[in-house]
């Protein structure tokens, strides 16, 4: 109806622009996507300046190479032209801990869709461990990042990232129950590592 359709489109922008997304709310306005007054609202009023807003082409740099290591399911060493070797944080997920349930299969699977090959990786600068912040790309175009978050084998970093597409892929990969999402109550990554700190 006329009314949901403008609640949910409200609360879409207050996800948005209030930074304030979770599943929980995130899914409460999937649901009503399928309208297309909602539709047509989202795109006009929030992903399109969203676009505009964070256009690569405005900050980010393409690095080329080939991944020659995997240290776990969300950082991997680029060896790139020149065989300089970059140690890339994948920019918007947070992987499972190597000691963590679902570590090493994280680890393995995003072995699987780039060890060994060439890809491209959009570059948004360094974080403080002076690891490149970046999305990779397979050069048929597969987004790695996005991916690794539909198998259910990586959270979507909400803190970090307000990625609409992200938030999808991992309300998609909770409600079919893949990879980590098998399990109940799975343990968000930056919650394990805040307790491992706690007793410590």
């Amino acid at each position: 109806t006329y009314g949901e359709s403008m609640r949910s489109f409200w609360l879409t922008c207050g996800c948005f622009y209030n930074q304030t997304l979770n599943y929980e709310n995130y899914s409460q306005f999937y649901k009503a996507n399928q309208t297309p007054m909602f539709r047509n609202l989202l795109l006009i009023f929030v992903l399109i300046p969203l676009t505009y807003c964070t256009s690569p082409q405005q900050n980010q740099q393409k690095l080329t190479g080939k991944v020659v290591r995997i240290l776990d399911g969300d950082t991997f060493e680029l060896l790139t032209e020149g065989n300089i070797p970059v140690k890339i944080r994948m920019n918007g997920i947070d992987a499972p801990e190597k000691n963590q349930a679902f570590g090493q299969k994280s680890k393995d699977q995003l072995a699987a869709l780039c060890f060994g090959k060439n890809i491209e990786v959009l570059s948004a600068g360094t974080d403080r461990y002076n690891r490149v912040l970046g999305t990779a790309f397979t050069l048929s175009g597969l987004d790695i990042n996005k991916e690794m978050i539909r198998i259910g084998m990586a959270w979507h970093y909400k803190e970090y990232s307000k990625d609409l597409e992200l938030a999808n892929a991992e309300y998609q990969a909770r409600e079919a129950r893949r990879g980590l999402w098998i399990d109940p109550s799975p343990i968000a990554p930056w919650a394990f590592r805040k307790n491992r700190k706690k007793k410590n």
